[in-house]
């Protein structure tokens, strides 16, 4: 994928981001598990709104900034998140989950051309991976 369809497409997907960020959180807030919200909170579901909601945000601009600046900072968020987030709780296919819904609602959302799709359907696969190999990687002692 060329430097500037992946920037094209990185634009797309912040022309859309409000609504893409919305369905993402929507169908992440339904199938991700409350992690992080004490069980003496008065409103818990709307903590685990809230929570979702900035998860899906965070990963938009790690998207953006990847796809503008560095794929390498995907690598550099996904160790971090590695090692401050799992001993949370928080594991590889709650990663997963937000990945591929982030991709298969940014794909309904917009009428991307062949060419933008294959560029989407690129920047998916190697933000997946991408990620899968940083979050799974053997921690250094």
């Amino acid at each position: 994928m060329s430097d500037s369809l992946q920037v094209s497409v990185a634009q797309v997907l912040d022309e859309i981001h409000e609504e893409l960020l919305h369905r993402v959180a929507k169908t992440l807030t339904a199938a991700l598990p409350m992690i992080g919200v004490p069980e003496h909170a008065k409103n818990r579901a709307r903590l685990h709104q809230q929570h979702i909601t900035s998860t899906v945000s965070r990963f938009h601009q790690i998207i953006q900034s990847g796809a503008m600046i560095d794929m390498r900072l995907i690598t550099a968020e996904y160790d971090w998140v590695r090692r401050k987030l799992g001993p949370m709780g928080i594991h590889w296919e709650h990663h997963a989950t937000l990945i591929e819904s982030y991709f298969a609602e940014a794909a309904r959302l917009h009428n991307w051309t062949t060419e933008q799709r294959a560029a989407l359907e690129q920047m998916h696969e190697q933000v997946f991976q991408t990620a899968s190999e940083s979050y799974n990687a053997t921690p250094v002692s």
